[in-house]
This record gives structure tokens, sequence and C-alpha cells, in this order.
């Protein structure tokens, strides 16, 4: 017996059942259904990648490169952020990194305290090697006019780092030293499909 899985543009799936021979007939009791779709439709997307090396210390900034802008469809429609990378330190330092939209800070902790707000973070442990980075937040910013969003990163007591790359560049072919790229994605999700409880 064969089963025959036929899909369509419409999102429809149809089953051709032959009969088996005997008393192994199967028999459904239609041939066509629909798939629903799940949340989370993907409505457009944009992207920014950074592939040069980065240095700073101090506050919150930008990491140069880490941009992307996007117009949504709808008001009702989300935003998915998603950020990944990876930061080399000059001694074992704490890195803290927060999303914004058009420069206002998004996607980070609750208040507490005078303690720095973020996105997300992570801890490097020396100069010659590198942690990467990976952080997400789903958005509702009720809008259809151009939203640009960065990633800013800041480190622990104004200690120095380097995005894409171990701080202790050496000219080797040791993959301790290899340098990678940093990536922001920016997906704009059917609102109709996802819901976000706070």
């Amino acid at each position: 017996m064969a089963l025959v899985i036929k899909g369509s543009s419409s999102g429809q799936i149809t089953l051709d059942v032959p009969a088996a021979a005997g008393t192994n007939t199967i028999t459904l009791p239609a041939s066509t259904f629909t798939v629903p779709t799940s949340g989370g439709t993907i409505v457009k997307s944009s992207h920014a990648e950074l592939t040069a090396i980065v240095t700073g210390s101090g506050a919150f900034s930008d990491i140069t490169g880490l941009e992307a802008a996007i117009t949504p469809a709808s008001t009702s429609n989300k935003i998915l952020l998603l950020a990944t990378g990876s930061v080399g330190t000059a001694t074992t330092l704490s890195c803290a990194f927060r999303f914004t939209e058009n420069n206002a800070a998004v996607g980070i902790g609750d208040p507490s305290s005078s303690r720095d707000r973020a996105s997300f973070k992570i801890q490097s442990s020396n100069l010659n090697a590198s942690q990467n980075f990976c952080g997400s937040c789903i958005l509702s910013p009720n809008s259809t006019s151009t939203l640009t969003y960065r990633v800013q990163i800041e480190s622990d007591a104004e200690g120095s780092y380097a995005v894409n790359r171990s701080f202790n560049l050496s000219n080797s072919t040791d993959s301790t030293h290899a340098v990678t790229s940093s990536y922001l994605h920016v997906f704009e999700l059917d609102g109709s499909n996802v819901t976000i409880s706070t």
C-alpha cells in the first residue's frame, strides 16, 4: 500500500490512501484537511551584519554596525529581535547588552534600585579568549512608522572589550584568535498569531 501526501500553496494537504488487499482496507472520513497557521508568521525581516572589529569601554554605547530598520505593516504586529556575536575582554569582565528602539532602551529588565537594566549579559574570561553573546526579545511597538533597532554594550568597571575577536589579537592560525561576525535580526510578526503575556 502507498500513502501519497500532496501539498498546495493554500496550505491544504491531501492524503491519498489506496485500498489495501483483504481486510487491511483503511477508510478516512475526509481526504483533505487544512493545517492551521501557527503563531509567529514572519511578515518581513531586516538584519545587520558586523564584520569589522570594534573596541571601547565605559557606559552603554552602540555597537557600530549592529543597526537595522523596519516599518511595521500594522500597529498590531510584533517585533522579534535576535542578536548574536562574540566579545573578548582584557581581563575577566562582565559585559551587559541592551536593545534600543529609536534610541530608547527596550527589552530590558525591571527597575531594581540603582542597578543597570539590560537585555542580556555575559562574562568573558581572559584576553586570549572570547565569549559568545545571544539575546532576544519580542516587542509590541504599536506603530507603522519606521523603527530603527540597535544593540548597545557596557563593560564592567569601564574595562576594555573587543567585538568579533579575542582582546589579544595575535596574528595566529590558532582558533583562539579567530575573528567572527555579529548579527542583529529584526523580524516583524503577524500580531494576530502572537500573544505577549506580561
